[in-house]
């Protein structure tokens, strides 16, 4: 007795204008399906539309996924150009490195070995002493240049004056 009763509300939910042809309902359904005539679309048109939209929005997303992964690529490729880029840069600086380490490694060997040479021909002081008399020399010899610069200089401005005033 259940499962029949259960049976017929079922069959009046699936198609309710057949059993009871309620009147109420059938305006409903009549009225809904002009719509879908004047629209041009009804249900299995409809349906029809749906796959056209959806394929539209199918190829969309296809293109978005595209242009992503294209993106996506690209910024791998620059990270590996970089990645390279650094790597080089690193050897290049380590043989910088060792080529410097060597160069003034020599510069001290030989700073030690003028100081020694020097210490066994007079000691510190006579070295120093010749270092004081080279500076005194070479600030002496700056300023006669510049003096004699300055002769120059004043001479040849005498000569353009002279020659706008008679000008």
């Amino acid at each position: 007795m259940k499962q029949e009763r259960r049976r017929k509300k079922w069959k009046e939910k699936k198609n309710p204008l057949k059993e009871k042809g309620n009147k109420k309902k059938d305006g409903k359904w009549k009225k809904k399906r002009r719509k879908e005539e004047k629209e041009g679309c009804r249900k299995e048109e409809k349906e029809e539309c749906g796959k056209e939209e959806k394929e539209e929005y199918r190829k969309k997303e296809k293109k978005i996924k595209q242009e992503t992964k294209k993106t996506e690529e690209k910024k791998r490729k620059k990270k590996k150009r970089e990645r390279r880029k650094e790597i080089e840069r690193r050897k290049k600086n380590k043989v910088r490195n060792k080529k410097s380490k060597k160069r003034r490694k020599r510069k001290e060997a030989k700073k030690k070995r003028n100081k020694t040479v020097k210490e066994e021909k007079g000691g510190k002081k006579k070295a120093e002493k010749k270092a004081e008399e080279r500076k005194i020399k070479s600030k002496k010899k700056n300023k006669k240049n510049k003096s004699e610069d300055n002769k120059e200089n004043k001479k040849k401005a005498k000569n353009t004056y002279l020659s706008l005033k008679l000008k």
